[in-house]
């Protein structure tokens, strides 16, 4: 099957979905509001989130309230993209859908080891778009207090043999839970893009996914070595085992590396960081945006009928809601940027 003739409807469905999304020039307007009530006013005019601020008092919403609103509508997304995808893509997005799942038990576990979940992951409410879709019951993991709540609430899904052995151990941190569900999500979506897609869209899912991974892997060795005192075997079993441009070699180099200098100068080296800039300047947080951006922009100009146009509208999309929740904060505290 061709592409045009894969991706027609699908792709279709994308575009007039993707011509919804909040512009520049929204965002703009939005950052100029006085309280989080002017962005809800101005959202709930607007049909990407219309129908979650109806029933809302937008006068007296909360900053809670407004993050877990807006985040249901990737679900609903989701949920629309997958019922316009036949069975190999539908196979991939099961496979995609598992970066939520993991976000929520993160947040979860973030809770039950007192720390504070991150901007971008904090906000959830019941959404049947998101249960209809979801391997545990969202309710209860939303509610769960103790790590082993959530294990035990993860019973008999893919997750559960993986946190159990971790939950066992007797010195397992956040940082483990964390790193394991990630390694697994990489390698759950990696095996299922070679299963059930093309040979064109999995080209296209390599690049993207291997060199995300790639840029993560570095970002975690960082951390690792930064922040913790740990030996390089175990930093090694903390490494996404899936290798694109950077070589398993490379890596092993890397975290035997000894000093913070030594690391930072070492990763400049590497084609694609070197095109980005000085990683002492910018970091590898601003490289992996950029990257990121860059890739998915050419992919889906360059293959508007492929497996691109799915993950791209995701990317903008998850996109979107990042820079509303941070647009919430700054508007909360009178920070202009």
């Amino acid at each position: 099957m061709n592409g045009l003739l894969e991706y027609s409807g699908l792709s279709t469905k994308l575009k007039a979905m993707k011509a919804k999304l909040l512009t520049e020039e929204d965002f703009l307007f939005l950052e100029e509001q006085k309280d989080i009530s002017g962005i809800a006013v101005y959202l709930s005019k607007k049909e990407n989130y219309r129908d979650i601020f109806a029933g809302e008092n937008e006068e007296a919403i909360r900053r809670h309230r407004f993050e877990e609103l807006v985040r249901t509508t990737l679900y609903t997304d989701y949920k629309k993209v997958y019922r316009f995808s036949h069975m190999e893509q539908k196979q991939f997005l099961k496979a995609y859908f598992m970066k939520y799942e993991i976000a929520l038990i993160k947040r979860t576990l973030r809770k039950c080891f007192g720390t504070k979940g991150e901007i971008t992951d904090r906000g959830y409410v019941y959404s049947q778009s998101f249960e209809d879709k979801c391997s545990f019951d969202v309710k209860s993991m939303m509610a769960a207090t103790t790590v082993d709540e959530v294990v035990g609430l993860l019973y008999g899904t893919v997750y559960y043999d993986l946190l159990n052995i971790l939950n066992k151990k007797d010195d397992t941190g956040l940082f483990d839970y964390e790193s394991v569900l990630d390694i697994f999500y990489f390698k759950a979506l990696w095996k299922a893009g070679h299963k059930s897609l093309s040979k064109k869209d999995l080209l296209l899912i390599e690049r993207s996914f291997g060199e995300e991974i790639d840029l993560i892997n570095l970002e975690w060795i960082y951390r690792a070595k930064k922040y913790y005192t740990i030996s390089p075997a175990q930093i090694y079993s903390l490494v996404i085992p899936i290798f694109y441009k950077l070589r398993k070699q490379d890596i092993i180099y890397l975290i035997k590396t000894d000093t913070e200098e030594e690391f930072l100068n070492t990763i400049n080296r590497l084609p694609y960081i070197k095109k980005s800039g000085n990683v002492l300047n910018r970091g590898i947080e601003a490289i992996y945006e950029e990257r990121m951006e860059k890739i998915h922009k050419s992919d889906i100009k360059k293959n508007p009928n492929s497996i691109a146009c799915v993950v791209s509208y995701f990317y903008q999309k998850e996109k979107e809601i990042e820079r509303l929740v941070r647009t919430i904060e700054n508007v909360r505290y009178s920070v202009k940027v």
